[in-house]
């Protein structure tokens, strides 16, 4: 900055530190876009900032322009030439602040060229160099089919304590990142010389393979994978989550291998530490289905569970997902039972139960349950009973199992549609002893969603069951009259999507 004078637009003052929201990013970038800013450099600059959160993620031509245009100084921040020395002085002037680093390759970026800028390996040899001791989270997109990134995390990271690798399913196999090594070796070189990750506590793989275990994992206490291209199967899945006890949270979606024929005696596995399981995938099918880590991961205590299930006409032994279900929630006490709202839709393509409300921390264990058909199937709706039977079976089984949750709520959510209920709702409202608000909520239903009834989930058909005697008129004549189903009931809330808000008071009922 120039020195303090009377004519100095920017007197000398003391800078502070670079803020961590600014390093936040910067470690591993080049220019996102290479600007043209001979032509209209001020339009340019302002289409480039409007979309930049952070100084790192502005072009070198939109930094150059800042150089020669002191009005827009930053008056903070002591600019730098946009180059190499721009990045180490940058980084540098964020000591000693931990950096949450993120690394993002998207060929779009570089016009398509499929080899690495050498600007970003500059850029990642200076940080593996000078700040590999800083690490602290290490987010790494690849976008698209990379030919040569020669990229390998060879150092020790004693500091890194969260991990995260994300390579989409889009690219090829041919063209996958790392030469298409697993996990382990692609970021480090041999298993044998694997640096030690002492404070690794969080990893988490979308689209890239799975590791082995190894002790640079032994001690997460957080795994998610998202698509993995190497998936395993359940029995695979389990043995590679044995070695994992100090796991808290493990999230597997849409990563498991499905199996032809069922498998024999499944080994069960402890994770004494875990407190949330997160599940999607295909269900129905004994040893194969995703139920089957619930019946086969022994815990401490309870633990949440998110478990959303896609069903399908080949497996049809659905009593092993009400098993799950059964010996999951029977590690709950009575304590656990702390939330008061339930959320419930009972379409004939989906059915949802979860007791989450409000914002985190969710008051003491959590469930989110949700079983539907496949997108494919919705055209087999209009005439085929067997879809709608399946899951109205399911559903009427799955209740009761979730009945001490029901006994606690006092804030009953429905989402309803104008397709049928997959049970009557006379039965489902009578399990709710306690509920004093009842919410109805419409919802937009695909036009397809349309299938033969039992009973019309309109909010019409709920308000009647609600009702001691027959209820008669239009349903803005519609008014309470009993309310024994749910004896504790003191109003309802319905929200529709074009007639907006309003309420019905039962508590003259009473």
């Amino acid at each position: 900055m120039a020195a303090n004078n009377p004519t100095d637009p920017f007197p000398e003052m003391d800078l502070p530190p670079l803020p961590n929201e600014i390093v936040f990013k910067i470690l591993l970038m080049i220019p996102i876009v290479y600007l043209n800013m001979r032509k209209h450099p001020q339009a340019t600059l302002i289409n480039c900032a409007s979309s930049a959160r952070k100084i790192s993620q502005l072009s070198s031509g939109c930094r150059d322009y800042f150089l020669k245009t002191p009005e827009l100084w930053a008056q903070n921040i002591e600019w730098c030439h946009p180059n190499q020395q721009w990045f180490i002085i940058t980084l540098e002037r964020s000591q000693p602040l931990p950096l949450d680093v993120t690394f993002k390759l998207q060929r779009g970026y570089w016009r398509g060229n499929p080899t690495l800028p050498p600007e970003m390996k500059r850029n990642f040899n200076i940080a593996q160099k000078l700040f590999s001791t800083r690490i602290r989270t290490l987010d790494m997109y690849v976008m698209g089919g990379w030919r040569d990134l020669e990229i390998q995390l060879d150092l020790p990271l004693n500091t890194l304590e969260a991990l995260s690798f994300a390579c989409p399913k889009s690219s090829a196999e041919t063209t996958v990142p790392f030469r298409g090594l697993i996990l382990d070796t692609a970021l480090f070189p041999s298993l044998d010389k694997a640096p030690a990750l002492p404070r690794l506590r969080s990893l988490k793989l979308t689209g890239s393979l799975v590791p082995y275990p190894n002790p640079v994992y032994q001690h997460l206490q957080t795994l998610a994978v998202f698509d993995i291209r190497h998936q395993l199967s359940v029995p695979e899945w389990l043995q590679k989550l044995s070695y994992l006890t100090q796991l808290s949270n493990l999230t597997i979606k849409g990563s498991v291998k499905q199996l032809k024929d069922s498998v024999g005696e499944i080994e069960k596995i402890r994770l004494p530490k875990l407190e949330s399981l997160s599940l999607a995938g295909k269900v129905g099918q004994p040893g194969i289905g995703m139920e089957t880590f619930l019946t086969h991961i022994l815990t401490r205590r309870g633990c949440s569970l998110y478990l959303s299930g896609r069903l399908n006409l080949e497996g049809s032994e659905y009593s092993s997902i009400t098993n799950g279900l059964t010996v999951w929630l029977g590690r709950w006490r009575v304590d656990d039972y702390r939330s008061t709202a339930m959320h419930v839709s009972l379409d004939f393509d989906r059915i949802i139960f979860h007791n989450q409300w409000g914002e985190k921390p969710w008051p003491g264990l959590n469930f989110r349950i949700s079983f539907g058909w496949p997108t494919e199937y919705f055209h087999k709706m209009d005439n085929d009973d067997l879809l709608c039977d399946i899951i109205s079976d399911l559903a009427t089984e799955t209740i009761p199992i979730l009945q001490q949750s029901f006994n606690v709520t006092r804030q009953l959510n429905i989402w309803t549609s104008r397709g049928q209920s997959v049970i009557p709702w006379t039965d489902f409202l009578g399990r709710f002893p306690a509920v004093t608000t009842l919410t109805l909520k419409e919802r937009r239903i695909i036009k397809s969603s349309s299938g033969p009834g039992k009973e019309q989930l309109t909010t019409k058909s709920i308000l009647s069951a609600l009702d001691t005697s027959r209820v008669s008129g239009n349903a803005s004549e519609l008014e309470p009259t009993g309310g024994v189903i749910v004896p504790n009931l003191r109003k309802v809330i319905i929200t529709g999507r074009k007639e907006g808000v309003s309420e019905l008071d039962y508590s003259k009922a009473m």
